[in-house]
C-alpha cells in the first residue's frame, strides 16, 4: 500500500488561513474540527490521496520533530509583508528543507515595492527570499494578463492548479481513450495559425521575464506550455507532441 503524501501549510501571519483551506478542500468538508485533513486531488489525467496538514507558527515550532513532515511533498507559507513573517518562514524552511519538498508556495496577500515602516519588507526582498530557497510567490491580488497566449492561473486560483500540477508519489493514473477518428479531426487552417504564432513570437520577452519569478520545477513546467502552445500553433496536436516527447 502507498505511503499517502502530505501537503503542509503553515500560517505565519496574524490573519485566518481558512480561505486557503476551503481553496483546496472540496466543500463538504470541515476543516476547523482537526488539523490533519485528508483530500483527493482529481485531474483528468490522474487521482491522488493527500493528507493536508494546516497549523498556525508559534514559539512551539523550533521544539517540533521535523520528521513528522518528511512525507510532506508540497509545503505552503502563508505570509505577510513583514520582517518578522519572514523570520519565521526563515525557521520553518530551516527544519523543513532537509526533505526538499518539490512543491513550495509562498503565498501572500499583496505586496509593493515602497515600504512605508520599518518592519515591512518590499517585493524585491519577498522574491529574493522565494528565489534563493527556491520558493514560488504567489500573490494573491494579481490578475490575469488578458493580452497573454497562454492561459496561466495566477494569483489565489495559481495554489490549487500547483498542487494538481505536481507528480504525487501515489498518484494513480487514469486511461484516456482517443476520442474521435482521425478523419473527423479539423483541417487547420494555415492563415490563423500563421497569426497565432506570430502573436506568441511577439510575446517572447514577457515569457521569459514571467518564468524567471518561477521554481526550477515550475519554470520547467511553464516551458512545456509555452512549447505545446507553439506548436499548436503550427497546426499540431496535443497527441503529436506527445509523440515527439516520447522518441
Amino acid at each position: 500500500m502507498n505511503t499517502i503524501p502530505h501537503c503542509s501549510l503553515i500560517n505565519l501571519t496574524s490573519a485566518p488561513s481558512s480561505w486557503i483551506l476551503d481553496l483546496i478542500l472540496h466543500p463538504e468538508q470541515s476543516p476547523e474540527q482537526q488539523n490533519t485533513i485528508p483530500f483527493k486531488i482529481q485531474t483528468k489525467y490522474f487521482n491522488a490521496d493527500i493528507h493536508l496538514n494546516h497549523f498556525h507558527y508559534s514559539e512551539h515550532w523550533e521544539t517540533e520533530d521535523s520528521e513528522k513532515f518528511n512525507r510532506t511533498e508540497a509545503l505552503l507559507l502563508y505570509c505577510e509583508g513583514t520582517k518578522e513573517s519572514f523570520a519565521k518562514a526563515e525557521k520553518v524552511w530551516e527544519k523543513m528543507k532537509e526533505f526538499s519538498p518539490p512543491v513550495c508556495l509562498c503565498i501572500i496577500d499583496s505586496t509593493r515595492e515602497e515600504v512605508e515602516q520599518e518592519h515591512e519588507i518590499s517585493r524585491t526582498g519577498i522574491l529574493s527570499w522565494c528565489l534563493n530557497n527556491q520558493f514560488e510567490l504567489i500573490e494573491c491580488d494579481e490578475e490575469i494578463d488578458e493580452c497573454g497566449e497562454i492561459e496561466d492561473k495566477v494569483g489565489k486560483d495559481r495554489i490549487l492548479e500547483a498542487l494538481k500540477s505536481h507528480t504525487w508519489s501515489n498518484m494513480e493514473l487514469i486511461e484516456n481513450s482517443k476520442s474521435g477518428a482521425e478523419d473527423e479531426k479539423p483541417k487547420p487552417n494555415l492563415e490563423a495559425n500563421m497569426d497565432s504564432f506570430e502573436s506568441l513570437f511577439a510575446q517572447l520577452a514577457s515569457m521569459k521575464e514571467k518564468s524567471s519569478n518561477l521554481s526550477p520545477a515550475d519554470r520547467k513546467l511553464y516551458a512545456e506550455q509555452v512549447a505545446m502552445s507553439f506548436y499548436a500553433a503550427m497546426g499540431s496536436s496535443d497527441d503529436e507532441f506527445d509523440d515527439v516527447n516520447d522518441v
